[in-house]
């Protein structure tokens, strides 16, 4: 599973997560967007990390924390995966 793959939400007061939710969320966003950009897993989440000043949501911290959940490599700039060959001409 890619980690683009997957949607993290902090339910609000009063919203119980449950498989409707979920099943409403994928169709919601199958009919806003282009329907294979929908999220193929929802994890509800008490509350999503957020910087102190601003309060945006961390999405490093989520980042790295789904990467040892699902121990991945992280994505570095300029690497060869999946052993890649480059052919010098």
């Amino acid at each position: 599973m890619s980690v683009s793959e997957s949607l993290k939400i902090s339910p609000t007061k009063g919203t119980v997560p449950s498989d409707a939710l979920v099943k409403e969320i994928q169709d919601y966003v199958k009919k806003a967007t282009a329907p294979y950009k929908y999220p193929r897993v929802v994890e509800f989440r008490e509350s999503l990390p957020k910087t102190v000043g601003s309060g945006k949501i961390r999405r490093a911290e989520i980042r790295a924390q789904d990467m040892e959940k699902y121990k991945q490599k992280p994505y570095q700039k300029n690497q060869l995966q999946c052993n890649d060959s480059v052919a010098l001409l």
